[in-house]
């Protein structure tokens, strides 16, 4: 008989728990194994056949949610109440379309645009969406303002 390495989905659930620190103060289950290194999210690898060349690497976030709180739809994406994205909480997950992802992105800041939007907002001393206006005061280059 050859060797069993598929994994259960109790056998999963059971190596996520064994795979993470909570956070008391935030109730993060922080990831601690692999992490890709530009977003800190977490990996691993999960094997479907009696071969590792059977297996795939897999986002630690969306197999939690998957494993605990049900189906993923084939065009969802599974995001972040408390935005760690080392967090595998299952009660910190949601699902959303990628339309929703970039919505949740842009409302709590992390989007690249928008901290250059501020920046730059704050450079010119944008106030009220009107370039030209500076803190109540006319600009010298448009005294008709």
């Amino acid at each position: 008989m050859p060797p069993r390495l598929c994994q259960s989905d109790d056998e999963l659930r059971e190596r996520i728990r064994n795979s993470v620190c909570i956070d008391s103060s935030s109730g993060c289950w922080l990831w601690l194994p692999a992490k890709d290194t530009r977003w800190g999210y977490g990996y691993l690898w999960i094997n479907h056949g009696i071969s590792w060349k059977d297996g795939k690497l897999v986002k630690a976030s969306r197999l939690s949610y998957g494993l605990f709180n049900g189906e993923i739809g084939r065009d969802m994406q599974v995001l972040h109440r408390c935005d760690v994205p080392a967090c595998v909480n299952p009660e910190h997950l949601f699902l959303g379309s990628q339309s929703d992802n970039m919505v949740d992105c842009y409302r709590k800041g992390r989007h690249p645009i928008t901290q250059r939007m501020r920046d730059n907002m704050r450079q010119n001393r944008i106030v009220g969406g009107r370039k030209g206006k500076h803190y109540g005061k006319q600009s010298s280059s448009n005294p008709s303002r």
